[in-house]
C-alpha cells in the first residue's frame, strides 16, 4: 500500500517501485497547520496534521494518474516502471467518502526543475524538521473546509533531504543512495504480518470486543503472510523481498491511530488498549506498545510485487535504543 498524502486513505498496489524515499508516491504530501509554541516563546510554526488529531482524514480517498491520454487507466506495472512522481502531466486526486461530497481536488505533479527553486517551508514532523513546498490556495481551501481548521497541503521539497536517525541505520556504505524519507513518521517503509493482525483480532474476539481490526488500522506498506507465528517479523534485522533488500531499522512504536476506524473516520479505544497489555516488548521502549517493523531499502529502482518470496537473511533482537548506530553489525544490549 502507498499513502501519497500522509494520514489519508491508502492506495492498494500490486507492485511498487522503490525510490530514495521508499515506495514512489508514499507520504510525498502532507497536510499541515500552524501552532504557536506551548510556552508562547515565538511565532506559530507549521506542524503535521494527521489522524491523531483529525481521524476523519481516513475518509479522504486518493488516486494517482500518470501522464498520457489514458488518464487513470494505467496499470500498477506501468506506474511502477514509469518516470516517477514529478513527471509532467501526472496528478494526484483527492475525494471524500462522505454524503454529498464536494468535487474532487486535483493536484498536478510538478517536475524537480519546477519545484527546486521555489521557497520551501519547514514543517515539524514529530521531532524532525522537513522541507515542503506549498500546493496552493485551492488545495488549502478544500482540505480546510473538510477538516474545519485552517490547513495547507505541502509536497516534499525534492532537493532538501530528510535524513534518518543514525541510531537505527547502518553506515551509508550499505546503501546505493543516501538513506532518507519524505513525510513518513521516521522511516521509509513499514512491514507487518497478517498473522500478527490475526492474533490481535482473535484476542479481541476472546474478550467479546466487536472492534473490527484489519491491516488498514496499522497503515503498513507491506503485509506478509505465511509466518510460523504472530510477530515473527519482530526478529528480522535484514530480509529480501523478491529482488529488493531491506534493513530492519526498529520496531514500530504505536500511538492511538490504530484505534481510528478506517471506514468511518471515528476514533476508538481498541486495539490500542489491547496492544498496551501485551505488546510492550521492546526493552528500549518499555512504556510503549510495538506492532510491525520499520524498514530501510538498500537500493532504489527495484520493484516489489505481491507474491514475491520473503527471505529473512539476519535475525536478532530489536531495541528502541538503536541497534545499528552507524555500525556494520547490530549492537546487542546486555
Amino acid at each position: 500500500m502507498v499513502f501519497p498524502v500522509k494520514s489519508c486513505a491508502p492506495i492498494r498496489r500490486t507492485c511498487a517501485r522503490l525510490n530514495e524515499y521508499g515506495f514512489e508516491f508514499d507520504r510525498m504530501w502532507m497536510v499541515a497547520t500552524q501552532k504557536a509554541p506551548a510556552d508562547g516563546s515565538g511565532p506559530a510554526q507549521w506542524v503535521l496534521c494527521s489522524q491523531r488529531e483529525q481521524p476523519a482524514m481516513a475518509l479522504i480517498d486518493q488516486a494517482l494518474a500518470m501522464p498520457g491520454d489514458r488518464g487513470d487507466q494505467w496499470t500498477d506495472d506501468e506506474i511502477a516502471a514509469g518516470p516517477g512522481p514529478y513527471c509532467a502531466g501526472g496528478r494526484l486526486t483527492l475525494s471524500l467518502r462522505t454524503p454529498n461530497p464536494p468535487p474532487p481536488l486535483v493536484v498536478p505533479f510538478r517536475t524537480v526543475a519546477e519545484l527546486s527553486p521555489l521557497e520551501s517551508t519547514t514543517i515539524a514532523v514529530h521531532k524532525y524538521s522537513v522541507a515542503g513546498v506549498d500546493e496552493g490556495d485551492a488545495a488549502a481551501a478544500w482540505l480546510s473546509s473538510f477538516l474545519g481548521i485552517p490547513v495547507r497541503l505541502f509536497v516534499k521539497h525534492p532537493t532538501q533531504p530528510r535524513e534518518l536517525s543514525t541510531k537505527h541505520v547502518p553506515s551509508h556504505s550499505w546503501f546505493s543512495y543516501p538513506p532518507q524519507t519524505a513525510f513518513a513518521d521516521g522511516f521509509p517503509l513499514l512491514l507487518l504480518s497478517q498473522e500478527s493482525v490475526d492474533d490481535v483480532r482473535s484476542k479481541l474476539a476472546a474478550r467479546g470486543d466487536p472492534t473490527n481490526v484489519t491491516t488498514l488500522n496499522f497503515r503498513p506498506n507491506i503485509v506478509v503472510s505465511g509466518c510460523e507465528r504472530p510477530f515473527q517479523e519482530d526478529e528480522w534485522l535484514q530480509l529480501r523481498i523478491g529482488d529488493a533488500e531491506f534493513i530492519g531499522a526498529s520496531r514500530c512504536i504505536r500511538c492511538m491511530m490504530p484505534s481510528n476506524n478506517p471506514e468511518t473516520g471515528e476514533s476508538g479505544v481498541e486495539p490500542t488498549k489491547l496492544l498496551m497489555s501485551y505488546r510492550r516488548v521492546d526493552r528500549g521502549r518499555k512504556y510503549q506498545s510495538c506492532f510491525g517493523i520499520n524498514m530501510v531499502h538498500r537500493r532504489t529502482g527495484v520493484v516489489v510485487r505481491v507474491a514475491d518470496p520473503i527471505v529473512p537473511t539476519q535475525v536478532g533482537v530489536h531495541d528502541g535504543r538503536g541497534i545499528w548506530q552507524l555500525g556494520t553489525e547490530p549492537i546487542v544490549y546486555a
